[in-house]
């Protein structure tokens, strides 16, 4: 798993398993200390490989890594 993704995406999830598997994504952008534009490019690759769900709640999106 670690060969497909980069050293932030690997950061990403771990952030995520160190928040109970999911985090709202702007909590997790500053927990993670990405800037915000590196942050989302990230967030949508790791979408891409169909790692993590991005649900939208209104103005914010809660990151969650996807169960199959």
């Amino acid at each position: 798993l670690k060969q497909t993704l980069n050293e932030r995406e690997v950061k990403i999830i771990q952030a995520l398993i160190e928040l109970k598997g999911k985090a709202k994504q702007n909590q997790l952008q500053k927990y993670t200390g990405i800037s915000k534009a590196a942050f989302s490019r990230h967030i949508s690759s790791l979408e891409a490989k169909e790692l993590i769900e991005k649900k939208s709640l209104g103005r914010v999106n809660l990151i969650q890594i996807k169960v199959s």
